[in-house]
């Protein structure tokens, strides 16, 4: 990516950044630029597609109408609903995700047993009893 000149990394990293951002994540099954924004990114096509539908001068429609106006409050209702539900289904997404690499990671790594052997001695009128006990310690 970086090619020929090697000083000049940093310039890619908006390039890299916009990748990263506008890629569906395994766990979360939404891009980090959704769940930010509540919409996904533009790509560079559809700016030139909205350059060109929108004139010569790069002038859009502007909301005249006053039942479009008053319908604002319900868009932006509706947009905080549909964030904060996949907000709530994003966390979901994890909280299985984590589940299943816990389950891949626990059939990896099992269990092991430590046997320790213990000299236990016991005074008893004067007299000394000693056994050797042995011990079994499980780490999970």
């Amino acid at each position: 990516m970086v090619g020929s000149n090697e000083k000049e990394w940093d310039t890619h990293i908006p390039a890299a950044l916009y990748a990263y951002r506008i890629s569906k994540h395994a766990s979360t099954k939404f891009t980090p630029f959704f769940l930010v924004y509540n919409r996904e990114a533009r790509k560079a096509v559809s700016f030139e597609m909205e350059k060109e539908e929108c004139g010569e001068n790069g002038s859009s429609k502007i909301l005249n109408d006053t039942e479009e106006a008053e319908n604002i409050d319900a868009i932006i209702s509706n947009l905080v609903k549909v964030r904060d539900f996949c907000h709530s289904k994003a966390k979901d997404n994890i909280s299985v995700a984590q589940e299943k690499q816990k389950k891949q990671y626990d059939a990896k790594h099992n269990s092991f047993k430590v046997y320790i052997t213990v000299l236990y001695c016991i005074s008893i009128n004067y007299s000394v009893l000693c056994r050797y006990i042995l011990m079994e310690v499980v780490f999970c």
